[in-house]
C-alpha cells in the first residue's frame, strides 16, 4: 500500500534511536538482500565500532515511529576520493515499505552529500535484489560495475553491483 511520501520525514540519528534501529536491522535483511554471516541474534546495539562516528546516519519517521535508516560513509580514506561518498547501509522496516521512506532516505542523502561537496556517492547491491535495484534506478544511481560471483550464499554465487549517482 502507497501513501504519501511527503509524510515520511527525514533528520539525523541520534543514540536515542538506537533499539528502534537495532529492530529494523533485525528485520529488514534476507540472503537476497543482505550477508547472513554478519547477522547477529546476540547484538544488543545498533550504534557498534563498525559504525563509526564519520559515518553519517539517517532515519525514515512516519506517524512518529522509525521506519528506516541510511548511513552515508567516506568511500574510501585517502584526499583523492573524498569527493566520494558510500552507502554501506540503507534498511527500511519489511512492515513499512511502500511507504517511499527509501527513496526520501537516498533524496536527503544526496542533498547532504552536494552541500558537502560530494561529486559522487556509490554504493553495492546484490544483482538479486530487482527492487533494491528498481530503487536505486529511480533515484538516479546507474550500473558503473558488475563483480561476477562476488558472493557465496546459500549454496549460489551471486554477482555484485556498483552503482553510483554523479551529483554534478
Amino acid at each position: 500500500m502507497t501513501t504519501d511520501p511527503d509524510s515520511v520525514t527525514v533528520r539525523p540519528a541520534t543514540v536515542d534511536d538506537d533499539a528502534a534501529l537495532l529492530a529494523i536491522e533485525k528485520t529488514a535483511w534476507n540472503s537476497d538482500s543482505g550477508f547472513p554471516s554478519m547477522r547477529d541474534p546476540d547484538q544488543v546495539v545498533f550504534f557498534d565500532a563498525e559504525r563509526r562516528p564519520v559515518d553519517i546516519h539517517f532515519v525514515a519517521e512516519h506517524a512518529g515511529r522509525i521506519i528506516g535508516y541510511i548511513r552515508l560513509a567516506p568511500a574510501a580514506n585517502n584526499p583523492e576520493s573524498a569527493h566520494v561518498l558510500l552507502i554501506p547501509g540503507l534498511a527500511v522496516d519489511p512492515a513499512a515499505r511502500g511507504r517511499g521512506a527509501a527513496l526520501r532516505l537516498l533524496e536527503h542523502v544526496a542533498e547532504v552529500a552536494a552541500a558537502r561537496g560530494a561529486r559522487k556517492i556509490m554504493l553495492y547491491v546484490f544483482a538479486t535484489n530487482d527492487a533494491a535495484i528498481r530503487l536505486y534506478r529511480r533515484a538516479g544511481y546507474v550500473e558503473e560495475g558488475r563483480m561476477r560471483d562476488q558472493l557465496f550464499i546459500d549454496g549460489r554465487y551471486i554477482d555484485s553491483l556498483l552503482m553510483a549517482k554523479h551529483l554534478v
